[in-house]
């Protein structure tokens, strides 16, 4: 087992469950994880890319992780739940894995998930070419995310980036935005599930991801 980061051989005596009357070791394994975000970015030279802006996490114990290995794959929109004052909606969505994977991941951290993508699938066709802008290019005021609620292509979707905190440090929640973009308002009510890691573009570059509704 893996305990603060070492490895740790040791012996379990299992104890015998009178109600199933079989011997039990008290381990919950989890052998996989699965879900819906957006793809953040492609680096066109070597194909790495960063999704989701925040971590896969353990929905019971809140804690990041620590994967192996991990998959990325198309996903079709099947509709939307509008998020409501207090509770957000959601993307709901389809994927089917198998050997049509578009790439694979090998990292998972408080920052996203990344890996890389595959060379020979057409991820990268007819898509828009941007630069990456440094924590000192978001600025308050007018700028959008890029996000795909339809399933069918990217929109941009206009909002008002409300505080920047320029940190020493990597950290997570860099900035606060609010959606001002009536349609998306409409169909969504601002940010849904599904919708973390749309790319944040102020200027022509993107500074950011949304990660937290």
């Amino acid at each position: 087992l893996l305990r603060k980061g070492e490895t740790v051989t040791t012996k379990i005596k299992s104890a015998y469950d009178t109600n199933s009357r079989l011997y039990k070791l008290g381990l919950w394994v989890k052998d996989d994880a699965s879900g819906i975000g957006t793809l953040t970015y492609i680096k066109k030279d070597d194909m790495r890319f960063g999704a989701l802006g925040h971590a896969i996490c353990d929905n019971d114990t809140k804690t990041v992780f620590d994967i192996e290995s991990g998959e990325m794959y198309k996903c079709t929109v099947i509709g939307l739940k509008k998020g409501t004052k207090g509770k957000a909606g959601e993307i709901k969505g389809l994927f089917m894995q198998g050997n049509s994977n578009l790439g694979l991941v090998d990292k998972n951290c408080d920052c996203g998930v990344f890996g890389k993508a595959n060379f020979d699938s057409d991820i990268l066709k007819d898509k828009q070419v941007l630069k990456a802008g440094g924590r000192m290019f978001a600025k308050p005021g007018k700028a959008y995310i890029r996000s795909s609620i339809d399933g069918k292509s990217a929109k941009d979707y206009e909002i008002e980036i409300v505080k920047t905190n320029y940190q020493s440090s990597k950290n997570e929640k860099s900035m606060v935005i609010k959606v001002t973009d009536k349609e998306l308002l409409e169909k969504t009510g601002g940010i849904i599930h599904g919708m973390s890691g749309s790319p944040i573009i102020q200027n022509g570059r993107i500074i950011g991801a949304v990660t937290h509704v």
